[in-house]
């Protein structure tokens, strides 16, 4: 599993997994170099906390991050248009899913879960759907219930 957080929120991170999980959770290492944040496992599962960076987000997906707390696109500011009563739609988190493949170039595929959703059956029965275009290039699949 892969996660990202922003440099100012790992602390919290590892407090909040060390909270939910307890002895459970080893630790394999923290503050590593480079982007990667710490490296833990929960029984036989892996995680990987790598650090965020809005500035790499932000030109990823075209959008101008020069005014803190602004989502530019050319002069015009989408900040306000993207707060919802459910929160700030134009944190950069939610922006990091539409450069997965930057992020972890080395994955051929990715399932991304927003942390609000609940799985009920087998993950890997989705990882295995082919998600191809009809003439064969690689496709993207979404769906929320």
């Amino acid at each position: 599993f892969h996660t990202f957080v922003l440099e100012q929120q790992q602390s919290f991170m590892l407090e909040a997994l060390q909270c939910a999980f307890g002895d459970a959770l080893k630790i394999q290492s923290t503050g590593l170099s480079g982007q990667i944040f710490g490296a833990f496992t929960l029984g036989e599962a892996r995680l990987l906390i790598h650090s965020l960076d809005p500035e790499t987000i932000w030109r990823e997906v075209g959008l101008n991050s020069s005014r803190p707390g602004a989502v530019m696109l050319g002069e015009t500011d989408l900040s306000n248009s993207l707060r919802s009563d459910t929160g700030n739609l134009g944190a950069v988190h939610n922006f990091a899913r539409f450069s997965l493949h930057q992020l972890l170039p080395h994955l051929s595929r990715v399932v991304y879960l927003d942390e609000d959703v609940v799985v009920k059956g087998d993950l890997l029965e989705l990882f295995h759907v082919s998600m191809s275009t009809d003439n064969g290039a690689p496709g993207t699949v979404a769906a929320v219930q």
